[in-house]
């Protein structure tokens, strides 16, 4: 069951970071941050691949969105704007 909760608030999280990412004044330090955060949170989901199977295919869109953002904060420190299409 607490598994559960972790998988749940560690989506929760994901979205709620999301919305927050793609406002217009967020800076490059906020999205490499939380690119960490996603990859941590897949890290996480992998090690409870014992007593949650199905948390794995949770974890790939997670490590992916990972390298989104720290290329959105690439291009955010490079003064350039990121594509719509890219979060």
């Amino acid at each position: 069951m607490i598994e559960w909760a972790l998988v749940g608030s560690l989506v929760a999280f994901v979205t709620v970071g999301l919305r927050l990412v793609r406002s217009p004044s967020t800076g490059p330090t906020s999205l490499w941050v939380f690119a960490w955060i996603a990859a941590s949170a897949a890290g996480v989901l992998l090690m409870l691949q014992p007593e949650l199977p199905r948390a794995r295919y949770l974890s790939y869109p997670l490590a992916t969105l990972s390298a989104g953002l720290m290329l959105a904060g690439a291009l955010v420190f490079s003064g350039r704007g990121v594509p719509r299409w890219l979060l």
